[in-house]
């Protein structure tokens, strides 16, 4: 068990690492009993890029100098969010900036260091949005490839969260705060920029994963552990402690829980608790539901009624992709419809 960094630390334990990378191990250390004897990590504000690369210089070779200004000036842009995203975890912090130098050396192989060959910003911007949304991150892969002289629809979505009076279904996983957060750090405009390339060096997440377990806070633990084990009586305790959560930890909830449902792991009481309290969320488990393979019975019905009265329209084309699936017979589908009558 490791315990919780603060933010701050997080973010100063970040931009060390970042020296630590091109330092050698002697200079490294010198580098670190400078940091303690100047006591900069007593203070209670984050250490700022300048005063990093002014401590450093003094540890680091001529021939790193350039890459290390480099990559501690596109870290320090978005170690806030990834602090934010982190909870804590040091490992975790170490995983990022190791899968951040590893696609940078994998990019300058693949597409040179020409100027314009590939921007580190936006690499690092978009490995910060695959770990606080794969699904979002693998959605924008999908907006990308229709770019024609610009994303429409990442240009559709910004116009959609940056406008208090407009409501979007289709952008709602985009409208949290952590996100909203990844969406106007720098560089903001990605939607006049093809990502082919920055996708293709992260080709291995755009596949499905499971959640890294590890990431997760003790409270969302704490959520799956309860409804593992949920009965009915449960649930509104359960959908209390869901709502609680913050927006990342929701989202990773989410993330374990769909899988679960797609499978036929979920009971049919908890999809509903979870359909009818979080409409964030009614698209992805939308989405598990159309995948469930096992047969619609009539101890289901009430649960399924339950959700159509919340969401008629994405209930009732759920029933249809049942019913051409052969999983949900008629009679099944007229009883659920009776509600009301």
């Amino acid at each position: 068990y490791i315990p919780e960094l603060s933010s701050k630390d997080i973010e100063n334990y970040l931009m060390f690492l970042v020296v630590q990378e091109y330092c050698p191990k002697e200079q490294f250390e010198a580098f670190l009993e400078k940091i303690k004897k100047e006591k900069l990590l007593i203070s209670d504000d984050v250490i700022d890029v300048q005063k990093i690369k002014e401590k450093a210089m003094d540890f680091i070779g001529d021939e790193n100098k350039r890459k290390f200004e480099e990559t501690v000036d596109v870290i320090a842009g978005i170690k806030a969010i990834v602090a934010g995203n982190l909870k804590g975890n040091p490992r975790q912090t170490k995983r990022f900036l190791n899968t951040y130098i590893t696609k940078k050396k994998l990019a300058e192989l693949y597409f040179g260091t020409d100027e314009g060959a590939l921007d580190t910003r936006v690499l690092a911007k978009l490995l910060v949005l695959q770990k606080l949304d794969n699904d979002l991150f693998i959605q924008l892969n999908e907006w990308n490839k229709r770019f024609t002289t610009e994303n429409e629809e990442f240009k559709a979505m910004l116009e959609c969260i940056e406008s208090p009076d407009n409501e979007n279904e289709k952008f709602k996983a985009w409208n949290i705060p952590s996100i909203i957060k990844w969406v106007e750090s720098e560089p903001k405009h990605l939607e006049k920029i093809r990502l082919d390339r920055y996708f293709y060096l992260t080709r291995e997440s755009l596949k499905k994963a499971d959640v890294d377990i590890s990431t997760l806070s003790a409270a969302a633990k704490d959520v799956l552990e309860h409804i593992g084990r949920a009965a009915r009586g449960l649930m509104p305790q359960i959908v209390e402690k869901i709502a609680a959560l913050n927006a990342v930890d929701q989202s990773k909830v989410f993330e374990v829980v769909t899988p679960k449902i797609k499978k036929g792991e979920i009971e049919f009481y908890i999809i509903r608790s979870l359909f009818v309290n979080f409409e964030a969320y009614r698209d992805k488990i939308c989405n598990a539901l159309e995948g469930y393979s096992k047969k619609i019975t009539l101890r289901s019905v009430p649960a399924i009624r339950e959700m159509r009265a919340a969401d008629l329209k994405k209930v009732d084309d759920l029933l249809a992709t049942w019913e051409k699936s052969g999983i949900l017979e008629k009679k099944i589908m007229e009883e659920i419809k009776k509600e009301g009558k």
